[in-house]
């Protein structure tokens, strides 16, 4: 059986940490760039192409506000 590739490293397994208030800032942000621009192209040809663009974009606006006030509240 191969050895994983942390068996076979010289350095010790990297401990996995707690993401930061701001480093979840930062990914919230990043992920709501992606989004925004993308939203629309992504969902035009699914079942909710009767939606237009604007109605689509404003409900991801107020599902972005809510995602931000549940992380600040942790």
């Amino acid at each position: 059986m191969p050895k994983r590739k942390a068996e076979t490293d010289d350095k010790p397994a990297k401990k996995p940490t707690s993401w930061s208030a701001e480093e979840e800032a930062l990914f919230l942000n990043a992920v709501n760039e992606i989004v925004s621009k993308q939203i629309w192209a992504s969902v035009k040809d699914t079942e909710l192409a009767a939606r237009q663009n604007g109605g689509v974009m404003s409900h991801w606006k107020m599902m972005y506000r809510k995602l931000v006030k549940e992380y600040a509240k942790e």
